[in-house]
């Protein structure tokens, strides 16, 4: 397993994944900013205005943000909020490597006191069981990551049990970082 590692920064986390995938830079761009290419493994209805500035919305995590940072091939970073909070900054970072290319994805997640913490659930009652906001993003973009390499590979599963994945991942970052 490729943990995620997590940084404590003055006004909440840092949540980072690497990955080296085995495709060239333009295939696993196309795949972070072209949302037909999303489906599977990060959004099933998204829109993207690719530009800094421009509107990134995806429907189904019912979140949107706008682009705060874009080098063509090199780095995507958005927004991460909802109408009535925000994630921080998602930034996804691409090197080009011997064998295709280095990704590394960052969240600066700004820190939820319990009273938030506990206003979020109460908000969002879909949450699963077991959401806390540390370990369950670590665990989403955990999942995220390595259905983003599955996608690429063209060996995406989506019969695939990803609740019970998630919930996994989710109690092991609970036993990592809490």
């Amino acid at each position: 397993m490729d943990d995620g590692t997590l940084t404590n920064t003055d006004n909440g986390y840092a949540l980072r994944f690497e990955r080296d995938l085995a495709h060239p830079v333009d295939k696993v761009w196309a795949a972070l900013t072209q949302p037909e290419r999303m489906k599977g493994w990060l959004s099933e209805s998204a829109e993207v205005d690719l530009r800094v500035g421009g509107v990134v919305r995806f429907h189904d995590h019912e979140n949107w943000g706008h682009i705060t940072a874009l080098t063509d091939r090199k780095t995507f970073a958005f927004e991460w909020r909802g109408d009535d909070w925000d994630g921080g900054i998602v930034r996804w970072e691409l090197e080009p490597t011997a064998g295709g290319t280095r990704l590394v994805l960052t969240h600066e997640m700004p820190a939820m006191s319990d009273a938030e913490a506990a206003q979020f659930e109460k908000d969002h009652p879909g949450l699963p069981a077991g959401w806390h906001p540390v370990s369950s993003t670590l665990a989403g973009w955990h999942e995220i990551v390595d259905r983003l390499g599955d996608a690429l590979d063209g060996t995406a599963d989506d019969s695939a049990d990803r609740h019970a994945r998630w919930e996994r991942l989710n109690e092991h970052y609970k036993k990592a970082v809490l």
